[in-house]
C-alpha cells in the first residue's frame, strides 16, 4: 500500500475555488448520511488539487468513488485522501494510487491504456495532468442505489467544478443512466457519432454545443470495469476517429 507524504502546516490563507467546492462535497455527503445512503466518506479529487484550481486541458470524470468501508479505511490509512493537497506531490489516483495485497487493480490498468488509445504515446502523461474526479464525490458499493437527491446534488456540483476546470476534452469513464456522459446529455450535449466496442457496450463522442463548456470535445467511454478486450475498445475509438486526439 502506497504511502503518501503530507504537509500538516500547509493552509490556504483565504478560501479557493477548491476550498468552496470541498466544503460542497462534504455538504453532500452530511446530507446523504442523513437521507439514509450508504456512503463511506468523501473522495472529491483523484487528482491534485492545484490542477483543478488553475484548470486543465483534459477533464476525466467517473460516476463515484467505489468501494465500501474497507477500501475508506485504507485510503485513509495510505494518504490517499490528503494526497491531494499535498503541494510538493503531482498526485493521480489512476497512476499512484495502491491496494492492500493487490498493488494496483485492473481498472487502473485500463484507464491507462486508454489514455494511451486517446492521446498516443503521451497517453499516461496528460493523464497525470488531467483533472480527475466524480459526478458525486462519495464512496458507495453501487452508484445505483445512490438516491435520486444523491444523485442530483453530485451533478450539479460536478458541473460546477467542470464549468471550473473548463478543459477542452472531456472523457467520461461510462455512458450508462448513472455516468458523466448522461449528464451532459441532460444539458443538452451533441452527440455526433457512436461505435460499438462489443455486445452493448460503446464509445460516444460529442459535444457541448453553448454555456460555459461551449465546444468541449466529450468522450463517452464504456465502463472499463466491464472492458475485457481493450484491443475491441481501440478498433471502436479509431473507427470513431478519436484516437489519437492531437492537443496543440
Amino acid at each position: 500500500m502506497r504511502r503518501y507524504r503530507t504537509k500538516s502546516r500547509w493552509r490556504m490563507k483565504s478560501m479557493t475555488k477548491v476550498d468552496e467546492l470541498t466544503q460542497r462535497a462534504r455538504n453532500i455527503c452530511e446530507e446523504a448520511v442523513a437521507r439514509g445512503d450508504k456512503v463511506y466518506g468523501m473522495k472529491p479529487w483523484y487528482c491534485s488539487v492545484d490542477i483543478v484550481e488553475d484548470g486543465a486541458r483534459i477533464a476525466f470524470i467517473g460516476a463515484n468513488p467505489g468501494g465500501g468501508r474497507q477500501e475508506w479505511d485504507e485510503d485513509v490509512e495510505s494518504g490517499g485522501t490528503c494526497a491531494p493537497y499535498d503541494k510538493g506531490l503531482q498526485y493521480n489516483a489512476w497512476l499512484d494510487d495502491e491496494h492492500s495485497g493487490v498493488g494496483q487493480v485492473g481498472l487502473q490498468n485500463r484507464v491507462k491504456e486508454t489514455f494511451h488509445i486517446l492521446f498516443g504515446e503521451k497517453g499516461k502523461d496528460i493523464l497525470r495532468e488531467a483533472a480527475c474526479f466524480n459526478v458525486v464525490p462519495l464512496r458507495s458499493q453501487n452508484v445505483e442505489k445512490l438516491s435520486k437527491e444523491t444523485w442530483r446534488a453530485g451533478s450539479d456540483w460536478c458541473l460546477n467544478v467542470v464549468e471550473h476546470v473548463s478543459p477542452e476534452v472531456i472523457v467520461c469513464l461510462g455512458n450508462g443512466q448513472r455516468s458523466a456522459w448522461n449528464m451532459f446529455a441532460k444539458i443538452g450535449i451533441s452527440e455526433c457519432g457512436r461505435e460499438k466496442v462489443y455486445n452493448n457496450f460503446y464509445i460516444k463522442r460529442g459535444y457541448v454545443p453553448v454555456g460555459e463548456l461551449g465546444s468541449s470535445l466529450v468522450i463517452g467511454l464504456p465502463h472499463l470495469s466491464r472492458v475485457k478486450k481493450m484491443k475491441a475498445l481501440r478498433i471502436a475509438a479509431e473507427k470513431l476517429k478519436v484516437c489519437p486526439i492531437l492537443l496543440t
